[in-house]
């Protein structure tokens, strides 16, 4: 009685940078309202999973199911960045937030 959403990232993290990338996941999943990122020790792919209870055999409808996948999508291309800059880059987890999560305001 769940609808379970898993987004996969197309890359698996280095063996070397697996206790940071752990580090990094939990610092962003502390900010998360929903849904969670997740490490697979086994092979380290990375995905950001969420769920939807339908207990009592309730049905999903379309805009549960829509803000369910765009909530997905929106974590993973807000967190990509920091993600790349542990994985690829060598950063720390407080170095790769503090560098990808820059906000824009205004106009060009």
């Amino acid at each position: 009685e769940t609808l379970h959403l898993a987004c996969g990232f197309d890359a698996k993290v280095p063996r070397p940078r697996r206790d940071e990338m752990m580090r990094l996941l939990a610092r962003i999943n502390e900010q998360l309202l929903h849904g969670h990122f997740d490490l697979w020790r086994q092979d380290g792919s990375l995905m950001f999973r969420n769920s939807l209870v339908l207990a009592g055999g309730a049905e999903a409808n379309d805009a549960q199911c829509e803000a369910l996948i765009r909530l997905g999508i929106e974590s993973c291309e807000r967190y990509y960045p920091a993600v790349q800059y542990v994985c690829w880059a060598g950063q720390s987890a407080d170095a790769a937030l503090e560098s990808s999560l820059l906000e824009t305001m205004g106009e060009a």
